[in-house]
């Protein structure tokens, strides 16, 4: 849930529009009622072509892909550098 929360929070603090994209297929989050009911509509992972955006990591920094920009995380960092120094 944390990692939900974060990520819409985050896309509120840029002046350029950006979207949370939600980690979870659609299908499965389900039993994460009370983020439903606080935020309409989300967009999940399984819904777009990731290709297609520059991402910002947030809660996780485990996923490497050409397109990801930055990470926001509290975790191990898992020694990508994401193409920046």
């Amino acid at each position: 849930m944390d990692s939900c929360v974060g990520s819409i929070l985050l896309s509120y603090t840029y002046e350029e529009k950006i979207a949370p994209i939600i980690n979870f297929k659609k299908k499965d989050f389900k039993s994460h009622f009370e983020i439903t009911q606080l935020f309409d509509p989300l967009i999940f992972v399984d819904e777009i072509n990731i290709n297609d955006y520059q991402i910002i990591l947030f809660d996780h920094n485990d996923f490497n892909h050409p397109n990801v920009i930055g990470c926001i995380d509290h975790h191990e960092d898992k020694g990508y550098n994401f193409g920046f120094k």
